[in-house]
């Protein structure tokens, strides 16, 4: 069981440094206070923090289905589920993000658009529908929640042919799927990003004793070419990053398991908050020092953000989301089954 935990513990870390390294790249972006040079460098791969969560729900999501027995008949239960999980601190970074969006046009010498979201473009945040309708979202994150809900779709339904025995069904799964990877490029769509998901689900399968380890090492490569092919090489290391991170090392950083369990809502509520302090403090930031004095003020300051948002909105619905069982059973370790929920709040 130690050694079950020590592996929890490296995906949230890799979690608080994915969104770390997404936060950085919105803070040193060339459009927010950073103009250029060093600080824009720093983070100019800081996207990639996407991409390291994908591969993190890939493995996570059906690691703790695999240990709370779930089978077909629980997806309701399991949607129920990851929405109380995820929703309470959605919803409220939509008001945010909404409050922000009129405060920014109220500021002096603010010479954008009026803002307007509208009653539709808003609601549609609640199913993640924007992508289908060609409405924009209020938060720049937004898209990788679609992303990462398609997957849970997916995944709860799908979860009887990749726990499968029968190599017959798991292989079909992969392959019908990464044929509409090809076929369906669009990204606002899970399968533009399917490989990454699937070198998640391999380590799931191998870790689960589902398949042997010549199996995942035949299956790796080919996700991996898949990667590459679809989305290039930065993101493809990146996944093989993750990958190797969860099977092989046991790291543990009590700032970065820190940032793990607040990550979601650092994710969430990192823009507005980039937003307001990069109006207030634009004009401030005139030298290096000062961008570099503004930015990090803002860092610690949606680090503080989200530490409160978590206290008050996401820990709550994480204990919610607990509730909900699958089957209580003496073989699986209930207390376990919380702490890997606890780490797939994605982003």
């Amino acid at each position: 069981m130690a050694k079950t935990e020590k592996r929890i513990e490296t995906v949230d870390m890799l979690r608080g440094f994915a969104a770390l390294a997404v936060c950085w790249f919105h803070l040193t972006d060339t459009n927010a206070i950073a103009g250029s040079g060093v600080l824009e460098k720093s983070g100019r791969y800081g996207w990639l923090g996407v991409e390291i969560f994908f591969v993190i729900s890939g493995f996570i999501i059906p690691y703790a289905l695999h240990r709370s027995s779930y089978t077909l008949r629980h997806f309701g239960r399991f949607l129920l589920k990851r929405i109380t999980r995820l929703d309470p601190p959605y919803i409220v970074s939509i008001v945010i993000a909404i409050i922000v969006g009129y405060l920014e046009t109220m500021a002096p010498h603010y010479q954008g658009p009026p803002f307007h979201p509208g009653i539709i473009r808003t609601l549609l945040h609640l199913g993640y529908l924007n992508v289908l309708v060609g409405y924009p979202w209020l938060n720049t994150v937004y898209w990788t929640l679609a992303i990462e809900f398609q997957y849970y779709l997916m995944i709860g339904l799908a979860f009887p042919l990749i726990s499968s025995h029968r190599r017959v069904l798991r292989i079909l799964f992969f392959v019908l799927l990464s044929l509409l990877a090809f076929k369906i490029t669009f990204p606002g769509f899970i399968f533009h990003f399917i490989f990454l998901f699937f070198m998640g689900i391999a380590l799931f399968q191998h870790q689960a004793g589902i398949i042997k380890r010549r199996e995942f090492f035949v299956l790796l490569p080919i996700f991996t070419l898949g990667a590459y092919l679809t989305l290039g090489l930065p993101p493809t290391i990146a996944g093989l990053a993750v990958v190797t991170a969860i099977s092989r090392l046991r790291l543990r950083n009590r700032i970065f398991i820190f940032l793990g369990s607040i990550s979601y809502s650092l994710y969430l509520f990192h823009p507005p908050v980039i937003k307001v302090i990069y109006t207030l403090g634009r004009r401030f930031a005139t030298t290096d020092a000062r961008q570099t004095a503004v930015i990090l003020m803002t860092l610690a300051a949606t680090i503080v953000s989200a530490y409160v948002l978590y206290l008050l909105i996401e820990r709550p619905a994480q204990r919610w989301s607990a509730q909900f069982k699958y089957v209580v059973s003496p073989t699986v370790d209930l207390a376990s089954e919380e702490h890997s929920n606890s780490a797939t709040g994605s982003g």
